[in-house]
């Protein structure tokens, strides 16, 4: 505000968004405003809580059990990432897959009237969540597998390098959750 005429258009229609009042517009903006600009920094980004998101990953637990077993004959440095893979597929991916088809789906049918575009837009929220998930499984699976078997050998990789690479990708997994969920 660089007039002073400026200003007192700038009070006149504060005064008139709030009914006469500037006092009304300071506490509004200070108390209720601020409250809710915190929340919306600091709360929790996901729609429910954590521990509903865990309700729904409990038929995979058992799976998850099969599916490791499975990879018993396997060498340690095969079966550690996983594991490691399995434990943050349960706790972190389904959630947060969840989460987020949650998130996009509210905020894409808000802005689409009703009818087949609603449908439509579930659909590709549900086929790019779906992709996004094969795509995290070929990281923290495939690839892991893939080099502890020594099929990459021929690249410089190691056997070791399988926990390396399931490690930090499941670990930035752990964090997207951990940013969603915490309270």
């Amino acid at each position: 505000i660089s007039l002073e005429s400026d200003r007192a258009l700038l009070v006149a229609s504060i005064e008139d968004l709030f009914n006469g009042s500037l006092d009304r517009f300071n506490s509004e903006v200070r108390i209720a405003l601020k409250s809710v600009a915190l929340q919306s920094l600091a709360g929790q980004h996901a729609i429910i809580p954590y521990w509903a998101m865990l309700l729904q990953t409990m038929p995979l637990m058992p799976f998850m059990c099969s599916v490791l077993t499975s990879s018993a004959h396997l060498p340690l440095v095969c079966r550690v990432p996983q594991y490691v893979s399995g434990v943050t597929l349960v706790f972190c991916v389904v959630p947060m897959v969840s989460a987020a088809a949650m998130h996009l789906g509210r905020r894409f049918i808000a802005r689409i009237s009703a009818g087949a575009g609603v449908a439509a837009a579930c659909i590709v929220i549900g086929v790019f969540l779906t992709v996004m998930v094969g795509v995290w499984s070929a990281l923290v699976w495939v690839l892991p597998r893939k080099i502890c078997l020594g099929d990459l050998r021929r690249v410089g990789l190691s056997d070791w390098h399988a926990v390396l690479v399931a490690g930090s990708l499941n670990g930035l997994a752990c964090i997207a959750a951990v940013w969603a969920f915490r309270p």
